[in-house]
């Protein structure tokens, strides 16, 4: 037994790491992901409202990084205008 299995591995196979209950673990950090089968997958499209809300958060977040940019640089000009090159 390596020292980085964490259970009893005398009736255990290597399969069994692989159950879906993961209760091989004991602690919910160490879950494996969910099942992703189709039926699970939404597959409805989106409607023209939903897409022009996606689209206008986007770009408006978007915007943000934009300002956020744009003030920081005018401010690093303001730093070097008045403190540095005085």
């Amino acid at each position: 037994m390596n020292n980085y299995n964490h259970q009893n591995s005398e009736n255990n196979t290597e399969n069994d790491v692989f159950k879906s209950d993961n209760s091989y673990r004991g602690n919910e950090f160490f879950q494996l992901p969910a099942d992703m089968n189709e039926e699970s997958v939404p597959t409805e499209p989106y409607t023209k409202k939903e897409l022009r809300v996606i689209a206008l958060n986007a770009t408006l977040a978007a915007l943000a990084v934009a300002a956020v940019f744009i003030i920081g640089a005018a401010l690093f000009i303001l730093f070097c205008i008045h403190v540095w090159f005085k």
